[in-house]
């Protein structure tokens, strides 16, 4: 039984175990990301969604879905770029909320009625990206954050020696 993070060898390459998804019809389905190059699945079907990502798919969903009905889509989509840079605007934000006193209480604050504060600008953050993500492919999505997490445990401490 094979578990994500695990390092396996498959075709003579060094892989790391993405995702497991259980199928009964034909045992496992293994996701492999070769360690030195980009993804590679074996057995590819529909993505099954674990319960973790029931609730990240669900956040895109409900992020997008507002997104549109607030008139944020037009009929012939969004530059790319821009909607990029909407998300580092809001890391701008935060980066300026961190000038401010960092308690609780201040990193989750209301102001007439509005959510404020470095919690609130990373919940922009996330937001503009769930959105975007939305727009294009949720699934894939979620496969590169399984993929990328488990590949992030086979680097070495600080990624071999860099300093930030």
């Amino acid at each position: 039984m094979f578990e994500r993070g695990d390092i396996v060898e498959y075709e003579g390459q060094e892989m790391v175990v993405c995702s497991v998804h259980a199928d009964g019809e034909h045992g496992d389905r293994v996701e492999l990301q070769r360690i030195s190059s980009g993804p590679y699945i074996v057995m590819a079907k529909d993505v099954i969604l674990a319960p973790g990502h029931r609730r990240v798919a669900s956040l895109v969903n409900e992020s997008h879905g507002t997104a549109i009905e607030k008139g944020w889509w037009p009929p012939e989509g969004r530059n790319m770029g821009e909607t990029l840079m909407l998300a580092v605007t809001e890391l701008a934000e935060a980066m300026e909320e961190t000038r401010k006193e960092m308690t609780p209480e201040a990193m989750m604050r209301f102001q007439e009625g509005k959510p404020e504060g470095f919690m609130v600008e990373l919940a922009d953050c996330w937001i503009r990206m769930a959105d975007l993500i939305g727009s294009l492919n949720p699934q894939l999505f979620l496969h590169a954050l399984d993929c990328k997490l488990a590949y992030n445990k086979t680097r070495p401490y600080r990624h071999g020696g860099k300093t930030a």
